[in-house]
């Protein structure tokens, strides 16, 4: 073996140090790995060759591949863990190797994930930290953690990932649970596709979402700090968790509400009440206050005035500006900036100049609840229904009556709901047409880039994705909701993961139809039509036309999407037109809740809906 270039010598750890020919340079993590060392000493032996200066061998080894675990031996002298004479095994090579060693150490076929998930698993059993083992295998913790989630799966599923009968979005959602039963069961009930999204509604449909209007009032962690449990999706890069206890969230959003009630009560009269959920049914228990307008002084009559004036000016200052000068836009926008300002000081001074009659001031207070942002909101100069004498309820009847006849139907939050109910109809038949959307892409930039300020896009170039589920329960079940997901995790599973190569050099090999189809998707996933009034919008118009989109191929009026949240009158009105005044008439004799089951059971196959999402 003296004559072999390939022996195996003990070399002390003082006559080690690592070659240039080393390709790996990472030097993350070496305490860590000087720990596993110490603990199961040097399972690998290092590769090396005799270091030569003027034509003569030292005593020092270049070790070409080994090189961290070389640092290591050399951090543990430094830590007097070990000895600078103790020895170790170095497979000795000619130096013309050194690099071919080095590249033949570092080109190991990578683990399944699976395997990888298990080895965590393992070294966590062991004792282990997350951050050591990130460490070791220069990963963020973020990473481990989420592997190790992972490996606590149900055995099951690491079985059906080795063998590729499983996605890894589909592990993921399984991972919303500790419990094997429970995952096991989600399975079961999503067959046969066992859509990633599908797997999660299973799991959380009793949790309340993070992003939900009542967390968002308690706020995450003070409910945590009540005790609260949580499920967070450590795949989620938003950070979203789900809350466990809806009875709990509930009682500390009421706790919270009675708070403020009384931090209201030290600077207003009347009384106070509080709901989490102060919607439509809920305020008809209230009637706002008779208001009257107080004359305004001398000095705000010539305030109001000069505000006007000022508006009139800077209006004038935008309309005789050139078109065509180059910062035109940018002044324009200071100057309309300006007119919003006043505008607003102007509104100020109208509604403190508006105040509740004496008979009303009495009696009034005010309702204190959260919005779909998970903001608290104030509903001022209510007066209780209760608290009404016969009188007053002549006058506030006739008083709604006419305000009946202006009003529209439609709350705000319901005209969220239904125009998201229509973005993501629009969205799922866009989809399906690439040149479309191509059309629609383009008419954004050049709109932009050519200044045709006219007309409206409803595309965000930026490619913001509006949340819709927010804007509504049943949005989450929605047809065209679920075709977006699963269409988003079909091209998801063609892209390449992160250890396959660059997403644009994976785009350069596509052909034209692959690319149209993913642009197709990217460019509906940014389409926005969701408006809080009803006023038509002659650009949604156009795309809907273009695209043959019908939104009652996508909604449905039910008593909880629509029938539910709209005046009696409006759903009696709908029965008549729709059905037949024998059916709608006998609905007048029947609470709320029984009008609105039995017009969805007559509305049935109707294909109706609202006069302002109907197209032009």
């Amino acid at each position: 073996m003296k004559n072999s270039p390939y022996q195996k010598e003990m070399v002390q750890i003082k006559n080690l140090f690592v070659a240039e020919e080393n390709v790996r340079q990472n030097k993350k993590g070496i305490p860590e790995l000087a720990k596993m060392i110490k603990e199961q000493g040097l399972i690998q032996n290092l590769t090396g060759y005799k270091e030569k200066k003027k034509g003569k061998y030292t005593n020092r080894k270049g070790v070409c591949a080994g090189g961290r675990r070389t640092l290591a031996l050399q951090y543990l002298v430094e830590t007097g863990e070990y000895s600078e004479d103790q020895e170790v095994e170095v497979l000795i090579i000619p130096q013309k190797l050194a690099v071919v060693y080095s590249l033949m150490e570092n080109e190991h076929e990578p683990m399944h994930p699976a395997e990888e998930c298990t080895a965590f698993k393992a070294l966590v059993d062991e004792g282990h930290t997350v951050d050591e083992i990130a460490s070791m295998f220069s990963v963020t913790a973020s990473v481990v953690s989420r592997r190790l989630r992972l490996a606590n799966l149900d055995p099951m599923f690491m079985k059906l990932y080795r063998s590729d009968e499983i996605k890894l979005d589909q592990l993921k959602a399984l991972a919303l649970s500790d419990d094997h039963a429970t995952q096991v069961l989600a399975w079961q009930n999503t067959a046969p596709q066992h859509y990633a999204v599908h797997i999660r509604n299973q799991l959380t449909q009793s949790d309340i979402p993070s992003g939900a209007a009542l967390a968002a009032f308690v706020t995450v962690s003070q409910y945590e700090a009540a005790g609260g449990a949580i499920t967070r999706d450590l795949f989620s890069d938003d950070g979203n968790c789900f809350l466990k206890d809806p009875q709990l969230l509930h009682s500390l959003a009421l706790q919270k509400l009675e708070k403020e009630a009384s931090k209201h009560s030290e600077n207003n009269a009347g009384w106070v009440d509080i709901s989490v959920n102060a919607d439509y049914d809920y305020l008809q228990q209230y009637r706002l206050a008779k208001m009257a307008e107080k004359e305004y002084s001398d000095e705000i009559k010539e305030l109001v005035e000069m505000l006007v004036q000022a508006c009139s000016d800077f209006q004038d200052e935008i309309d005789n500006y050139d078109n065509d000068a180059i910062d035109y836009e940018e002044k324009t926008d200071i100057i309309a900036g300006k007119i919003v300002d006043i505008e607003k000081q102007i509104d100020l001074i109208e509604k403190a100049h508006v105040v509740p009659d004496e008979n009303d001031l009495a009696k009034a207070g005010t309702v204190l609840s959260i919005d779909r942002n998970g903001n608290l909101v104030k509903f001022e100069n209510r007066v209780r229904r209760a608290d009404d004498t016969d009188e007053d309820n002549a006058d506030s009847n006739k008083i709604e009556e006419e305000e009946e006849k202006e009003k529209s139907p439609h709350s705000a939050p319901l005209i969220r709901q239904l125009t998201a109910h229509r973005t993501a109809g629009i969205q799922a038949v866009l989809i399906d047409q690439p040149q479309k959307a191509l059309a629609i892409l383009v008419h954004k930039m050049v709109r932009d880039v050519f200044g045709f300020r006219s007309e409206r896009s409803l595309v965000q170039v930026s490619t913001t994705t509006p949340y819709l589920v927010n804007d509504g329960d049943d949005l989450r079940e929605s047809p065209a909701i679920i075709k977006m997901a699963e269409k988003k995790q079909e091209l998801e599973n063609l892209f390449p993961k992160n250890d396959e190569g660059s997403l644009f050099d994976w785009l350069l090999l596509q052909n034209e139809k692959m690319l149209l189809d993913i642009l197709a998707f990217c460019t509906a996933s940014s389409i926005n039509t969701v408006q809080s009034d009803e006023q038509k919008e002659s650009h949604v118009a156009q795309v809907e036309k273009a695209i043959s989109f019908d939104m009652c191929d996508w909604w449905t009026p039910t008593s909880q999407s629509y029938f539910s949240r709209v005046p009696k009158s409006q759903t009696i009105k709908i029965v008549a037109g729709q059905v037949s005044m024998d059916i709608a008439s006998p609905l007048n004799s029947l609470k709320k809740a029984e009008i609105s089951a039995a017009a969805e059971k007559n509305m049935i196959g109707r294909r109706w809906i609202p006069e302002f999402l109907k197209p032009e």
